[in-house]
């Protein structure tokens, strides 16, 4: 059963979600596990791919862009527009769609901010991923 947890983040700042997606891959990244990083389109998955270099002093997260056919073992990839070709255990949903592909993952992390239009739709994923026998959670996320 694929496990979806939800990240209400409390965080006026412009980017708040792909910020805290960089920490949230850092932590899943130094727990072994991979990740698919699926972005909104390519600017947000350059947005990501520099973020992850840049976000805290001293991170590393080795991490390549799902168009540029990355080398099998790295485990971080980024990608728009349903690339799930790739292999990952966890995929950190940063689109406003659900990825065609999601059932291919053990576990999800949709990120929520304060905008009205983007909590409507986490509402409207909360109800699909509940209806297709997912088990759901929600965490508030406070800086």
């Amino acid at each position: 059963m694929t496990q979806v947890d939800f990240y209400v983040i409390d965080d006026d700042v412009k980017h708040g979600a792909e910020k805290f997606a960089c920490k949230l891959t850092e932590k899943i990244y130094k727990q072994g596990y991979s990740v698919y990083i699926h972005t909104e389109d390519d600017k947000q998955s350059a947005r990501m791919d520099d973020l992850l270099w840049t976000f805290r002093q001293g991170s590393f997260i080795p991490h390549a862009r799902a168009e540029n056919t990355p080398d099998e073992n790295i485990k971080v990839i980024i990608g728009a527009n349903d690339q799930l070709q790739c292999k990952g255990e966890v995929l950190i949903n940063l689109a406003s769609e659900i990825p065609a592909s999601y059932q291919k993952f053990s576990r999800i992390a949709e990120l929520v901010v304060k905008e009205p239009q983007r909590k409507a739709s986490a509402r409207e994923h909360y109800r699909y991923y509940r209806d297709q026998g997912c088990a759901v959670a929600s965490h508030q996320v406070s800086r």
